[in-house]
């Protein structure tokens, strides 16, 4: 049995026309488990609601907690939190070379009895985190980041550094530096 068993959902002998709910807990073991992952630790509760109808399955996701990220600004690692909803389409059918996948919408085939939403929860969390992951502000809009990486972030600002004189230019420069003038 594989870890990523843990989240299969049996939908064979499910009622039709009825709504279904899973519940499943992401830890630091299901991201151990992605190899490549950019998260190594988080909490997050995952809720799915099945509607099984003849021709398809309609899985809504509900996912909150928190992942543990690194702030782009000051590199430290941070409790981002998480709340996140989306749906996915999956057809039922003989599966050809003709049909892919789309953004939210899969197919298998008819005879399968289970789907795997590992894959799903994984990417669901991904999409639900920003692109720039920085510390919250504090109650007075003041950042929380690293306060030592925001001051030597201050100090290496383009403009920050004051005037080189003219003596500590190097001489072959100087033609150069007339043609900004």
């Amino acid at each position: 049995m594989s870890f990523f068993d843990l989240y299969n959902i049996p939908f064979k002998d499910l009622e039709q026309g009825k709504l279904h709910k899973f519940e499943f807990d992401v830890d630091n073991e299901f991201f151990k488990n992605y190899e490549f992952s950019e998260y190594k630790e988080g909490r997050v509760k995952v809720l799915v609601e099945l509607m099984i109808n003849p021709d398809n399955l309609v899985l809504d996701f509900y996912l909150s907690g928190e992942v543990r990220v690194v702030c782009d600004v000051c590199l430290d690692e941070f409790l981002h939190p998480l709340d996140y909803h989306t749906t996915l389409y999956v057809k039922l059918g003989t599966y050809n070379t003709d049909w892919f996948d789309y953004d939210q919408e899969i197919v298998i085939d008819r005879s399968e009895s289970v789907i795997n939403i590992a894959k799903h929860i994984y990417d669901f969390i991904n999409l639900a985190l920003p692109i720039k992951k920085v510390h919250p502000l504090d109650e007075n809009g003041n950042p929380t980041c690293d306060p030592q990486m925001l001051q030597k972030l201050e100090e290496l600002k383009p403009g920050h550094h004051q005037q080189e004189s003219l003596e500590d230019i190097d001489p072959r420069w100087e033609q150069l530096k007339k043609l900004l003038n």
